[in-house]
């Protein structure tokens, strides 16, 4: 027959040396219960568990997760919906810009909780397109400009062929002040979908920084003629208009 704990007294099995629930060492003087309390129904000994205090609790590394979890999909979907930026490789103005700021401008540290939630996604999901989208917008959108260009890299690794992430990883370089780099990036883009406004008008606007007004021209009549009406075009318009290739 099975004994009772003398501390907490709760039914314990007949060879315990400790009790399972308060972990009080058992002595062989223990009592024992009678044959009637061994036919009660399972659930009572969780009810005696509450009662005692010593119910299971949930591991707060499960918790944790679980909070993590809530985030990132919420950035997901915030990512995915346009909500950080409307894509970072939009561009509306001269010199080269990231819609959501200026050149120089510093890092946004508030933006780093939601990088750490991301962060800790990737040690579990590492090859997670989503998630590394989500981190590299963020880090674009906070002006983490390096590390931006870190997650733009590894999921292009994961997508070669997906022309607009080729195109925010060159706006990165321009912003860093590396048209070479960014000039080479928007004509991957190019290779993958010829017609891609935005690599087009971002070359018409690395070759103008660069002092090429020829070659900006030339990229800029041809944003006009593929996507007439489209913001791209609105703004290569105004700059053929002006001195600014003059």
């Amino acid at each position: 027959m099975n004994k009772t704990c003398n501390n907490c007294h709760l039914e314990i099995p007949p060879d315990a040396k400790f009790c399972p629930y308060c972990a009080a060492p058992i002595s062989d003087k223990s009592s024992r219960v009678n044959e009637k309390d061994n036919s009660s129904p399972r659930g009572s000994k969780k009810k005696q568990a509450r009662a005692a205090g010593v119910e299971k609790e949930i591991p707060q590394s499960r918790l944790i997760l679980f909070f993590v979890v809530l985030v990132v999909m919420g950035v997901v979907m915030l990512v995915t919906s346009g909500a950080f930026s409307g894509e970072p490789s939009e561009v509306s103005e001269m010199p080269m810009q990231h819609k959501s700021g200026e050149k120089g401008v510093s890092p946004n540290l508030a933006s780093q909780p939601i990088i750490d939630s991301l962060e800790a996604i990737l040690k579990i999901s590492p090859r997670d397109k989503e998630t590394i989208k989500a981190l590299a917008y963020v880090f674009h959108d906070a002006r983490f400009i390096d590390r931006a260009i870190v997650e733009y890299k590894k999921y292009i690794e994961l997508d070669p062929i997906n022309a607009d992430m080729l195109v925010d990883l060159g706006v990165c370089y321009s912003e860093l002040n590396n048209p070479v780099q960014a000039e080479s990036f928007f004509k991957s883009a190019l290779k993958i979908n010829k017609n891609h406004p935005q690599a087009l008008f971002n070359l018409g606007i690395v070759s103008l920084n660069m002092k090429k007004n020829e070659e900006a021209e030339k990229w800029f009549k041809m944003v006009i003629e593929i996507a007439p009406g489209s913001p791209q075009a609105e703004q290569a318009n105004k700059l053929l208009q002006s001195n600014s290739i003059k």
